[in-house]
């Protein structure tokens, strides 16, 4: 009885958990990509990333994490919902500066360890 308690607890906890993650989205990294001749004349990345800023009055959605060369910028975005990030990337590639935006795919550094063989329990 005392494992069947348990079992369901932590099928409650893993749920629970899910539907916490889902709801809260961590902020998203988009690669922005410039008109060569634009990006020099609004100074780099950091004015790129100023330009961007500037098209909303009151906030800032974009925060610079890196310039990346050929007039690109790695910028991070902190939206609530995926509503709300689909309306600010709408808004973003109408810019007449703007040339591309790609969503950065984070690498993971480490060899998978799946063999494919199932674990003993």
């Amino acid at each position: 009885m005392q494992y069947q308690i348990r079992a369901i607890l932590l099928f409650l906890i893993v749920i629970f958990q899910s539907v916490i993650a889902s709801e809260y989205q961590d902020p998203s990294r988009l690669i922005i990509g410039f008109h060569k001749a634009d990006y020099l004349s609004l100074g780099g990345a950091t004015g790129a990333a100023d330009y961007i800023n500037k098209q909303w009055n009151d906030k800032k959605p974009v925060s610079l994490v890196r310039p990346l060369g050929n007039a690109a910028i790695l910028v991070e975005i902190q939206q609530q919902s995926t509503k709300e990030m689909n309306n600010l990337i709408n808004k973003i590639i109408q810019l007449d500066k703007i040339k591309y935006i790609n969503e950065d795919q984070p690498v993971s550094h480490f060899p998978s360890t799946d063999l494919g063989i199932p674990t003993l329990q």
